[in-house]
């Protein structure tokens, strides 16, 4: 199982993350140039799994459950893109006391970078699964847990 991860590089504890999973951590920063040269990253590693981390600023942690084709009040991610895409979420995550969103459009850069990288999966037809987590800083610990459930 390959996994690739990602982030943005406003992201306070992007140390932290890479100490407990001790993997690169691929940092989104001018956000469409990144993406163009994670998608590269994509198609030479053909991971099984992607996972986006951002920070939450609520008092859980929360898996995303779809991303949408929105940015901000209208604006649309993608033109005739569907939708939305319906994004992974692994078993067990439960157990953590993760919540998984299912509903709220977030029409921010988290959105943007999971539409993207979805629309992107589809259309190079990858088996890749792509996971998106709004994280606090006191569950950083428990992504190897999140890891080894993949595995």
């Amino acid at each position: 199982m390959k996994i690739l991860i990602y982030t943005f590089r406003s992201t306070l504890f992007i140390k932290m993350i890479n100490k407990v999973v001790n993997k690169e951590i691929y940092i989104l920063s001018k956000i469409n140039n990144d993406l163009e040269k994670f998608y590269k990253i994509i198609l030479i590693n053909k991971p099984t799994f992607i996972l986006g981390l951002a920070k939450t600023n609520k008092n859980y942690s929360q898996f995303e459950k779809y991303t949408f084709n929105k940015f901000g009040k209208d604006r649309v991610l993608i033109k005739n893109g569907i939708y939305k895409y319906k994004l992974y979420i692994p078993s067990g995550v439960t157990k953590l006391n993760f919540h998984i969103n299912c509903n709220i459009i977030n029409p921010s850069f988290c959105n943007l970078s999971a539409y993207k990288i979805s629309s992107f999966l589809q259309r190079e037809k990858l088996d890749t699964k792509l996971i998106f987590l709004h994280i606090r800083e006191e569950d950083i610990n428990k992504l190897n847990l999140i890891i080894s459930i993949l595995k």
